[in-house]
């Protein structure tokens, strides 16, 4: 049984299983935007920064030994947050690190974004729709341009709004002149990031 990185709808219910016992003032949605490809592990060890930051914030005197007296606040998980790095980071090359982005950040590219949203976002969102009508989804997009037209911004976006993790690889990272190096990292790639969106940048056909 395979036990993969949790993505942004998970990260937020962990989040809230986690912080239950403490005031909260949380936006766990936000939270959970930018801590792509942390695990439960990671997740605690966040949290418990936290606390050591904001308990070492107040006087004295006003905290008590009751984790209650703590209200944690999304400006307190920022704060922590360039403290702790993702495990999976430890073992692997792949950019996890990206902040989030909206669709109505990206302007200018309208219908490109109608035919991501038909071809990814709307099967995952809404599968038993595709399967009454026998509709089937592609297995991956090809976005092709000259530098700077938005490609790496509109897979962000696509990743952001299907509540995704993404995994950001170039082609120095998996490529290599050695024989079976190739295979042996994008197996590496797949496994990492089950589950959750790649992006392959300036790929050679």
């Amino acid at each position: 049984i395979f036990l993969g990185i949790p993505t942004i709808n998970q990260h937020k219910e962990i989040l809230k299983a986690l912080t239950k016992s403490y005031l909260c003032e949380i936006d766990y949605e936000r939270i959970a935007g930018l801590i792509p490809g942390f695990l439960p592990c990671d997740i605690v060890c966040l949290i418990q920064e936290t606390i050591n930051l904001k308990t070492r914030s107040i006087h004295a005197k006003e905290v008590s030994k009751d984790n209650k007296v703590i209200c944690l606040t999304t400006r307190d998980f920022e704060i922590a947050l360039p403290s702790i790095s993702p495990s999976v980071l430890k073992t692997s090359e792949w950019n996890l690190r990206v902040k989030p982005v909206y669709w109505k950040d990206i302007v200018g590219v309208q219908k490109i974004k109608e035919r991501l949203q038909m071809s990814i976002e709307l099967p995952l969102s809404h599968p038993e729709i595709f399967e009454k009508v026998d509709l089937h989804c592609p297995r991956g997009v090809l976005l092709f341009g000259p530098p700077g037209c938005c490609k790496t911004t509109l897979a962000r976006g696509l990743a952001t709004e299907c509540n995704a993790n993404f995994f950001a690889a170039n082609p120095s990272q998996i490529y290599s002149s050695y024989v079976g190096e190739s295979e042996k990292n994008i197996a590496q790639l797949c496994c990492v990031t089950s589950l959750n969106m790649i992006y392959k940048q300036s790929v050679m056909l």
